[in-house]
């Protein structure tokens, strides 16, 4: 049976930041399957049977460290979202530079989500049922303040909300990696600047002709 880290006392809430700490810089850099439970032990510096009697575990452990992405990550976001008393422009740029903003500070969390996607895409177990719920909140805060402006009548309303959230979250995702792939090669803040550029000024542009649109033909591209 699995067990999730009780508070218990300051020794264990110690060793169950330890072990996520370890856990999600194993993980992010290897991926589930390749990391034993000796391995985060050992880089948590704690006994392979305390971490069992702490977590019960791998799985466990990984579940701890996706509660750790919904306290840390998700929940401060929709928190700032929500209390914004701002336009949908405003609610949009804020989950933008919220989400850069939090991949900067908290970078191996975002990167856990992204990896652990792939890592458990088609197990069909709670694992992947917990990334899933993960990323589509991601997609739902986004939806939202979609949905918003294009009530309002201040965003487009030619492409389903639904699809322009997903291409913003996969946007956001394929920036926070490209950071990682790069390093300091990238400047976070000239690449978040000019990827909430393009995402307003294509949310806003729907009243010119989509040269693009369902029927054109794509340069060299022959049907």
């Amino acid at each position: 049976m699995n067990k999730s880290p009780s508070p218990g006392g300051s020794g264990r809430r110690d060793r169950a930041k330890r072990v996520i700490s370890a856990a999600v810089k194993l993980f992010v850099r290897r991926g589930y399957e390749a990391v034993s439970l000796d391995e985060i032990a050992m880089t948590a510096a704690i006994e392979t049977d305390v971490l069992i009697a702490d977590f019960g575990d791998k799985e466990a452990v990984a579940i701890a460290m996706m509660d750790q992405v919904q306290y840390q990550v998700l929940e401060p976001l929709v928190k700032k979202i929500a209390d914004a008393h701002a336009t949908p422009h405003g609610k949009l740029i804020g989950f933008i530079n919220g989400l850069s903003s939090i991949a900067v500070r908290k970078a191996d969390f975002m990167l856990l989500v992204v990896r652990f996607s792939m890592d458990f895409k088609g197990r069909d177990d709670r694992l992947e049922n917990r990334c899933r719920l993960i990323n589509s909140q991601l997609v739902k805060i986004v939806d939202g303040i979609i949905g918003m402006g294009a009530m309002r009548g201040t965003f487009r309303t030619d492409i389903e909300r639904s699809e322009i959230a997903t291409i913003i979250v996969a946007g956001l995702t394929g920036m926070i990696l490209e950071w990682w792939r790069r390093g300091e090669a990238v400047e976070g803040v000239k690449v978040t600047r000019a990827f909430r550029r393009i995402v307003m000024r294509g949310l806003e542009d729907s009243g010119r002709k989509d040269q693009y649109a369902e029927g054109a033909h794509f340069p060299g591209h022959h049907p």
